[in-house]
């Protein structure tokens, strides 16, 4: 699966390798535990930690995961046919549920249908209908600031299908009384932006 964001070009045509069927779709991680534990440690504690860790006597300790959990956070994959002049296009979105957080997809073809994987299952923030009435106000807006869609109109929805991404959420303590987390996305290896952080603590708090 590939995200794009500001490089999107309407001509995208339907293929049956994109078409997702099935009750349970998930994106395999490819980073394990041990690769997300050293992203962990390269990222935690921020910029200032980062500088005072080179000046040896101010270097402090080095944040360490007490807590490493795989977690599956529920999307919606919605997709619709978009028009721009003379060109008609199928799009696939996908949509965050709790934080409605939007982004386009090349193609779906890394999902894989089958039973539950191993690892805490989120629960949705939002139902399908939710999920495209923010696609739809979500590439409204992209097509205002992003010349590559401007003045793109959608035509028609053509369906949904929810799916689940995987995070590796990596726990530790930021002092003595505060704990904090950093999520990694299992799929590519990078800090997840900060509105996933919220989408996990808004699922937990609905559990």
């Amino acid at each position: 699966m590939r995200h794009r964001r500001d490089n999107f070009v309407l001509g995208m045509v339907d293929s049956p390798e994109d078409q997702i069927t099935g009750q349970v779709v998930f994106l395999p991680p490819r980073v394990s535990k041990t690769d997300a534990e050293g992203i962990f440690r390269q990222t935690a504690g921020g910029v200032v930690i980062r500088i005072l860790q080179k000046i040896p006597f101010l270097r402090p300790p080095k944040p360490k995961p007490i807590l490493t959990e795989l977690l599956w956070l529920p999307h919606y994959i919605v997709s619709l046919r978009a028009r721009r002049g003379t060109t008609s296009a199928v799009v696939k979105t996908l949509i965050e549920t709790h934080t409605s957080a939007f982004s386009l997809l090349d193609d779906v073809s890394g999902f894989t249908e089958g039973e539950t994987p191993q690892g805490q299952v989120l629960p949705a923030g939002c139902n399908s209908a939710s999920a495209v009435e923010a696609a739809q106000r979500s590439f409204a807006i992209a097509s205002l600031a992003n010349k590559q869609i401007r003045h793109a109109k959608i035509e028609e929805i053509l369906g949904s299908q929810q799916v689940y991404l995987p995070y590796w959420v990596c726990h530790y303590e930021r002092r003595r009384d505060l704990r904090d987390f950093i999520v990694i996305d299992a799929f590519s290896g990078k800090c997840a932006p900060a509105k996933i952080k919220t989408a996990i603590i808004q699922a937990f708090v609905i559990l």
